[in-house]
């Protein structure tokens, strides 16, 4: 029985991961609402014994790497080196002299 639970949960847990990962450029409310519901979910999964800090990492990368196809490591590493750039050109003459 314990086995049918833990299949569940780690299917529920698996697609609300694929939700989370995929509004990850979003930056909105959607975004910061499906973190915290994976994050209660988790809470949860652990607090039951349903899942371990193994399995959790495990399963963690491999719907990481399905959604970007790369790994975690790979994308922090992409992320910090596609930094924003920002022309600041508009910002070096004072506003009064703007006519736009």
């Amino acid at each position: 029985m314990l086995n049918q639970y833990r299949r569940r949960y780690l299917a529920r847990l698996q697609t609300l991961l694929k939700e989370f990962y995929e509004l990850a450029n979003e930056g909105s409310t959607a975004h910061t609402g499906a973190k915290n519901k994976l994050d209660g979910f988790i809470d949860a999964g652990k607090a039951s014994f349903i899942i371990n800090n193994a399995d959790l990492r495990k399963l963690i990368d491999d719907v990481h790497y399905d959604v970007f196809k790369m790994t975690r490591e790979e994308r922090q590493v992409q992320s910090a080196d596609s930094e924003l750039v920002v022309d600041w050109a508009a910002y070096e003459e004072p506003t009064v002299f703007n006519n736009g």
